[in-house]
């Protein structure tokens, strides 16, 4: 099992469960506490985990339907692969066969089958990745087609393979299988990654920083990015408030550009 490593706000107990700190700036192991080897869905107040080898879910922080904070808790993930959802909780899922489902089980048709998917945690547009290496985003209250989402490129020459997707509060970053990072959307808070804290992208564009690196891990929070390189490094940019990149706010800006760890 790999460990997992959580930072940042944590009121809901929903970072480390086993710490009652309600902001955690240093990363902590949390892989024994929670018994999962991924995460695959969170929010602003809880966190879902899988433990793939005995395929249960882990679900910890703070449950609606309880109104209360829980601990880890884990239930039967039968064929769920990952879940996606917004501020308002989860909407869907994508099973082990590819298959994206939405309440009510709703299938949603895509050209292809499903390896990866996120959606924003405000609206309801979500990103699918396809076995074909292509991005789609549709939205979860209107019927209209998948459209497909082209990188951008001065030369029009780019067709990267992407792997994995994962979204924020409304910015997103792509995993091509060759280790290389896109992202698009908001960047106000630096959490593009482009070293710009008011641009925003319309299509994903490479992060110069991360070229020459094969990065192989993604993730989104609101306001704020991280990437595991194949070497071992962390590197977090955004937002730091509540010590969301990892590090302590003493003394620093709340956004920076990218602070890493290894």
């Amino acid at each position: 099992m790999r460990q997992i490593y959580s930072f940042g706000y944590n009121s809901f107990q929903q970072t480390n469960p086993a710490n009652n700190d309600d902001i955690i700036s240093v990363p902590s192991d949390i892989t024994g506490f929670t018994q999962c080897d991924d995460i695959i869905w969170a929010n602003i107040s809880s966190t879902l985990g899988i433990n793939n080898i005995e395929r249960k879910l882990m679900f910890w922080g703070f449950d609606d339907t309880r109104n209360k904070i829980i601990s880890p808790t884990h239930f039967p993930a039968q064929n769920i692969m990952k879940y996606f959802g917004d501020d308002n909780g989860i909407q869907g899922y994508l099973d082990i066969n590819g298959n994206l489902y939405g309440h009510s089980k709703k299938i949603f048709n895509l050209p292809a089958k499903c390896v990866d998917v996120a959606q924003m945690w405000t609206g309801s547009n979500v990103i699918a990745v396809t076995m074909d290496g292509k991005l789609w985003q549709f939205n979860l209250k209107n019927n209209e087609k998948p459209k497909k989402i082209t990188a951008f490129d001065e030369s029009g020459s780019l067709n990267p393979f992407f792997t994995n997707v994962v979204c924020g509060e409304n910015h997103s970053l792509a995993l091509t299988r060759d280790g290389e990072v896109f992202s698009w959307g908001s960047g106000r808070f630096g959490q593009l990654g482009h070293g710009e804290f008011t641009n925003s992208l319309e299509k994903p564009t490479s992060i110069e920083f991360f070229q020459g690196l094969r990065v192989k891990e993604i993730a989104c929070g609101g306001f704020h990015s991280a990437v595991i390189t194949d070497s071992g490094d962390l590197y977090t940019f955004g937002w730091n408030h509540f010590g969301r990149l990892g590090i302590s706010s003493g003394g620093m800006r709340e956004r920076a550009y990218c602070c890493y760890y290894r």
